[in-house]
């Protein structure tokens, strides 16, 4: 069963009003600027379940984008172990496993008892109860990802260094906004000072070379289901998920020469790029390049080029 079979036939154990009432509650939540999610009461199963189905379909999207790319960059790279850290309902679970089939043995940590549940249901997962805000003893890893989980920790700096000394690999995934990226940038910073590589997005470890206000990220276009469309109460049947990601590992790293950062501009006979290599650049190919060309105009925002 895929994730969206599971979501569906989870949502089928609320009545369709509730269920879009409740996911119109978590759209509330998510649009206020000022919402702290880190200190949110725990969930009834009805919130969790709505939150599964509203929120796990982009998250997962996003997830997989980042891990996509961490597998490009590190084509040997095979883990059996993973760490899901403030895994919620388990999006990210999902995303290790279809990206890496080599995977075997995932521990999800999440605090909320009903979050848990439900992230139990969609997938046989080993659940461990921890707040992030106070766990310091993390199991030993091949790879760990944190997906939209650590952004309003207050304990970051400390979470991040006991993975960096128990794992091999670890992606962060937070938001593609403003704020979003600020924690990624500083989560990047901290991995290089700890002595890690970093795989992706960027093509080096020096100093990330993104100027205020201006910030990286990505996006990532998701197909609606049925049962997702009609949770939102929305017409559309897709929509983009925006998200900044960083993965750092210790191993063996193959990575970009240089990161697209913005949606390539087509032109008569020419294709407009912002890139990152060691800084940023903008750089413009022209149908003279042949080759260079061709791979231009195919190539889509947060590529490798």
């Amino acid at each position: 069963m895929d994730l969206a079979d599971a979501l569906e036939e989870l949502a089928g154990e609320l009545p369709a009003r509730r269920l879009a009432d409740e996911v119109e509650r978590w759209q509330r939540i998510y649009r206020d600027p000022a919402a702290d999610l880190a200190a949110a009461p725990r969930l009834t199963p009805e919130q969790a379940i709505a939150y599964a189905v509203y929120r796990m379909p982009a998250t997962y999207a996003a997830t997989t984008a980042a891990l996509t790319e961490v597998a490009a960059a590190m084509p040997d790279f095979a883990p059996v172990s993973m760490l899901d850290i403030g895994a919620g309902a388990g999006a990210a679970s999902w995303s290790a496993t279809d990206v890496f089939p080599s995977m075997k043995d995932i521990t999800a940590i999440e605090r909320d008892p009903a979050m848990r549940a439900v992230g139990q249901r969609l997938a046989e997962r080993t659940y461990v109860t921890a707040d992030l805000a106070t766990k310091r003893d993390f199991p030993s890893a091949d790879l760990a990802v944190a997906s939209y989980s650590l952004n309003e920790l207050s304990t970051v700096d400390t979470v991040i260094a006991e993975l960096a000394r128990k794992v091999q690999t670890i992606v962060i995934v937070e938001p593609g906004t403003p704020r979003g990226f600020a924690g990624i940038r500083a989560i990047r910073r901290q991995l290089v000072d700890l002595g890690m590589r970093v795989a992706a997005p960027c093509p080096h470890d020096g100093e990330c070379p993104i100027v205020d206000p201006d910030w990286c990220h990505f996006s990532v276009r998701l197909q609606r289901s049925a049962v997702h469309r009609r949770a939102k109460r929305a017409d559309l049947g897709y929509e983009d998920e925006k998200f900044s990601y960083v993965a750092a590992t210790r191993l063996p790293v193959e990575r970009a020469s240089a990161r697209v950062l913005r949606h390539p501009q087509i032109r008569s006979g020419h294709v407009m790029l912002r890139l990152c290599r060691d800084g940023i650049e903008d750089v413009t190919v022209s149908k003279r390049q042949g080759d260079a060309y061709k791979r231009a105009r195919r190539i889509l925002w947060g590529d490798a080029f």
